[in-house]
């Protein structure tokens, strides 16, 4: 019995589909700066910091002015009498969101030591990057002398350049010292920041992801002008108000007109499918009826009268050879060499000529 094979030609499916997304090298990155504690005028808020304190330890958000006793972001040890051990810490740190870095660092602040044992430090990094130094002030260098009063200093306002850092850290550690494996707690050892405005670049290029909820998306065969979806799920905008922890309405951020053009909600494109050929191919002794069967939920899913061109080839296998040349391999060796066109099945290369002429 030969099988018999049956090719249909669909006009039109949805062969590929590519989403670019173009921007001028000059708006790459979104420009924007956030401000906190006094820096921040409206809120004072230094929910930009994140902290963490050891046992002993403690910070302070006070960056309103308008209060009692000193004011800032203060890490600092817990002042009593007793001591704490080497290792002990009080750190406030802002971390850069995800695909962005800091750029600048505009800070001001102060601090205290009574006891030569603390390490007192404002610095930013990033990994296997070099530690950029804001304020230090490193344990057992520089001590007063046995008796005298606490060692201070006043940070004016100074910007920094903190280009790549990803990393901002405010902290106060026991170091101890040789023989020494406490710090005294009896007296203030303290950094504090009045004022901070942190520059950050966000150095990602736009994405967007396709909606699956549109044929085309869907991967259905489709015609014509069709729509799709694209959902961008990060924006400047939504980085600058949620990331930092803070209202960009309500700070000091802001972002210039060269920012990335990110989207900030799902935006609607169009797109033209292109005609594509699809085999449908049947191994029945009864073709027509396999045809029947094979093409009807094609023309279901088309759904466009006249897009849907079917052929017959009778003496036909699946590979849409002859059958005749299935029997010698001898046969279909040297047709193969010396007459290509005859390998396929009567009429198929013909109807591949005329489809291919009139897309």
């Amino acid at each position: 019995m030969i099988r018999r094979t049956l090719v249909a030609t669909a006009g039109t499916t949805a062969a590929a589909l590519a989403v670019v997304l173009l921007a001028s090298a000059s708006a790459m990155a979104g420009q924007f700066t956030v401000a906190s504690c006094q820096a921040d005028h409206l809120r004072f808020s230094s929910t930009a910091f994140g902290d963490f304190a050891t046992r002993g330890m403690k910070i302070t958000r006070a960056c309103d002015p308008d209060g009692p006793g000193l004011r800032g972001l203060i890490t600092a040890n817990v002042v009593r009498d007793s001591s704490v051990p080497r290792g002990a810490t009080s750190i406030a740190t802002i971390a850069a969101p995800a695909g962005t870095t800091f750029t600048r660092l505009r800070w001001a602040g102060s601090s205290s030591r009574s006891d030569c044992r603390y390490t007192l430090q404002v610095y930013a990094d990033a990994p296997r990057a070099k530690t950029i130094p804001i304020a230090n002030v490193r344990a057992n260098q520089d001590c007063a002398a046995k008796g005298a009063a606490a060692q201070s200093a006043r940070y004016s306002a100074r910007t920094v350049n903190i280009t790549g850092a990803t990393r901002i850290v405010q902290r106060v550690l026991c170091a101890g010292a040789p023989g020494h494996g406490a710090c005294s707690a009896r007296g203030a050892n303290f950094i504090r920041t009045s004022q901070a405005g942190v520059g950050i670049a966000d150095n990602q290029a736009p994405t967007a992801t396709i909606v699956a909820d549109t044929p085309l998306a869907l991967g259905i065969w489709v015609s014509g002008s069709q729509s799709i979806r694209a959902r961008c799920p990060k924006t400047t905008e939504s980085l600058r108000r949620s990331s930092l922890g803070m209202s960009a309405s309500k700070s000091r951020a802001r972002q210039p007109r060269t920012a990335a053009p990110y989207c900030n909600a799902r935006k609607s494109a169009r797109a033209e499918s292109t005609r594509a050929e699809r085999l449908l191919t049947a191994e029945a002794a009864d073709a027509v009826r396999e045809a029947k069967r094979s093409i009807r939920p094609t023309r279901r899913i088309l759904a466009v009268p006249g897009r849907l061109r079917i052929r017959h080839y009778p003496d036909a296998l699946h590979s849409i050879e002859r059958a005749s040349l299935e029997q010698s391999e001898l046969r279909e060796t040297l047709t193969a060499v010396f007459a290509p066109r005859s390998l396929t099945a009567p009429g198929y290369l013909d109807d591949q000529r005329r489809f291919l002429a009139g897309r």
